[in-house]
């Protein structure tokens, strides 16, 4: 069997980058962050685990690179939903938000481990790149938020993108618990420690924005 070719062209290579984050995040779809290995994601794109690591330099960074598709998959959709709608309540735009991004769950999921694994594992200039590139992302999407939502304040998009994200990593663990707290919660004593994630998202993302505009 031959071996892959060298992608010499710089469009080359952006093709196998991408069928590289495709590949991780499809296995990441399937399973789980800790069953994944970069041989694994090698094998799925026909490639030798070495030349893998020429364009990621570990697992986590090529997390941090499968997490930025989401999010600009995300934005894209999220912008098209706002600007679509006439409803200017908070709670329309509290279930725009928590719906479109819950329609992520690879993203929900990469946003819950993002701090303690992803950013905690990734050379510096990876973590800052990400953050200047996701501040980016905010300042396009924030304009969008504040027209949605009447009594936002400009600049206040961008702190509702940030609080809504605090409250995905937040409420996650709650939602999604280990095998054996899941078992203990389907004792009928334990129902109030139940949470479901859309509904609770939504509800405090909502009870948060009238608390914003409250007044104006």
């Amino acid at each position: 069997m031959s071996s892959p070719r060298r992608a010499r062209q710089p469009e080359q290579k952006a093709e196998r980058r991408d069928a590289i984050v495709a590949a991780a995040g499809a296995a990441f779809a399937q399973g789980g962050f800790a069953a994944i290995t970069m041989a694994g994601v090698a094998r799925a794109v026909g490639l030798a685990k070495g030349t893998l690591y020429l364009y990621f330099r570990s697992k986590e960074e090529l997390f941090v690179a499968v997490l930025e598709q989401e999010l600009d998959g995300w934005q894209g959709e999220l912008v098209e939903r706002l600007e679509g709608s006439q409803d200017r309540s908070p709670q329309g735009l509290a279930a725009d938000l928590s719906r479109s991004i819950l329609a992520r769950p690879n993203m929900v999921r990469l946003l819950a481990i993002l701090s303690p694994v992803l950013e905690a594992n990734v050379p510096e200039d990876t973590a800052i790149a990400f953050k200047v590139r996701l501040v980016e992302r905010m300042g396009r999407v924030a304009p969008h938020v504040e027209r949605r939502c009447g009594g936002l304040m400009p600049g206040e998009g961008a702190l509702v993108l940030r609080r809504l994200d605090a409250l995905v990593v937040g409420l996650w663990p709650m939602a999604k618990p280990g095998i054996l707290a899941e078992q203990a919660r389907t004792e009928p004593t334990l129902s109030p420690l139940r949470v479901d994630l859309g509904v609770e998202l939504e509800a405090m993302l909502s009870a948060l924005l009238r608390g914003m505009v409250a007044g104006r």
